[in-house]
């Protein structure tokens, strides 16, 4: 018998809570380390709640809608207290899936990114998840946003090992509406991560094109 193909929602809930149980988990290993027990397992549980919210955004059943976007960026990165480059270039892609809109303006989306940045041998990638509040406006089809992401970032230079940690941070930025499918996208982005006693404060700007599955 043909195995039917898992459905987007049940596939997406399915995956959050798996990323829900293995971030809960990884916190509970390495609450033997004494420095990394209160720090890591607050990341940890940030990313958590922040999974749940996002489920909660995704299957809320009387106001979810079906727009689903998909984004790529390029990107320049900022990561003070390097060893090696502070400047860092790279990509940003994701998905966002629009949930709730409040006031006809406000909709409000969950955001799962991923993000890859390096130079001279030393980098940072980082995948996160996270809320997003977008305003929808009649000027210029601009749509200015703000959101909180959180996950997991692993660093790694030419002179130590590489080394997974919490990362949470917020961003914002405005698109502009090109067609109806079709978005230009630029904005900033600040986080803190946990390697380093959360010495690392990597900063960037990045510039790109979204893609919307559905025409608007």
């Amino acid at each position: 018998m043909t195995k039917k193909p898992e459905r987007p929602i049940r596939k997406t809930t399915r995956i959050l809570l798996e990323g829900v149980e293995f971030s809960m988990q990884t916190c509970f290993r390495r609450a033997a380390e004494p420095f990394f027990r209160a720090q890591f397992c607050l990341s940890s549980r940030m990313f958590s709640w922040a999974l749940l919210a996002l489920l909660a955004v995704v299957l809320a059943p009387h106001t979810l809608q079906a727009q689903v976007s998909t984004y790529a960026e390029f990107t320049s990165g900022y990561l003070p207290g390097g060893t090696q480059a502070d400047f860092l270039y790279g990509g940003t892609a994701g998905f966002i899936i629009d949930g709730p809109r409040l006031f006809r303006s406000v909709v409000l989306s969950a955001d799962i990114q991923s993000r890859f940045v390096t130079s001279s041998g030393e980098g940072l990638d980082s995948i996160t998840a996270g809320p997003r509040v977008s305003l929808l406006t009649h000027f210029a089809k601009l749509a200015p946003f703000a959101e909180f992401n959180v996950g997991f970032a692993r660093y790694h230079d030419n002179t130590t090992t590489g080394t997974t940690d919490g990362i949470f941070g917020g961003e914002f930025g405005v698109t502009r509406q090109l067609s109806s499918r079709v978005d230009a996208i630029l904005d900033y982005s600040y986080s803190r991560y946990g390697y380093n006693f959360g010495a690392y404060a990597p900063q960037t700007f990045s510039i790109g094109v979204g893609y919307h599955f559905a025409r608007r």
